[in-house]
């Protein structure tokens, strides 16, 4: 009787194992390890929370983390602006209505938020202030992806308060879809 079970599950696990396992889109940053001069020293993390499916619905976690405004030189200054600019060559979606940004996790308010896609910019404006060496995320939700996969450069410009109003680049995230 044990050597029948035993020779049941030694069958059923190679069965198991044989089976092609569903492949996964990679939802998040891998190693950049080629690209133009800055962006694998500056690359930043994002999140894609349905895959990045080619024309399907996603969102994205766009991570600003103190650390990227440390390697920034921006780690002593708070954020007034944030901008994010992406490329011709990507032709998906905003929402603008669902532009979010989360500070330790939770959402503050904005003053305003934007998607100008004659100018391929995102642009949010928070209503105070993120002091300085906080972690924050900028979420879109209800993006439509581009139909066809590729890579794409977002980058990461910011506003600090007070000053002259110059965008200082922080970094870029590149952003997969398949």
């Amino acid at each position: 009787m044990l050597q029948r079970s035993l020779t049941a599950l030694l069958a059923s696990s190679c069965l198991l194992t044989g089976l092609p396992a569903a492949s996964l889109a990679q939802a998040n940053p891998g190693f950049v390890l080629f690209g133009p001069q800055g962006v694998r020293e500056h690359a930043l993390n994002y999140r894609l929370d349905f895959d990045g499916q080619p024309g399907g619905i996603d969102r994205y976690r766009l991570r600003i983390r103190r650390s990227d405004l440390a390697n920034a030189q921006l780690q002593d200054l708070a954020v007034a602006q944030i901008q994010i600019s992406y490329p011709n060559t990507y032709s998906g979606d905003f929402d603008p209505r669902r532009i979010e940004l989360r500070v330790g996790g939770k959402s503050v308010p904005l003053e305003s938020a934007s998607w100008q896609p004659d100018n391929n910019l995102i642009e949010v404006i928070p209503q105070d202030p993120i002091p300085s060496g906080r972690d924050m995320e900028v979420v879109l939700s209800n993006v439509r992806n581009p139909r066809s996969g590729g890579i794409f450069y977002f980058n990461c410009r910011v506003i600090t308060p007070g000053g002259s109003p110059l965008f200082r680049h922080v970094g870029t995230w590149v952003i997969s879809t398949q």
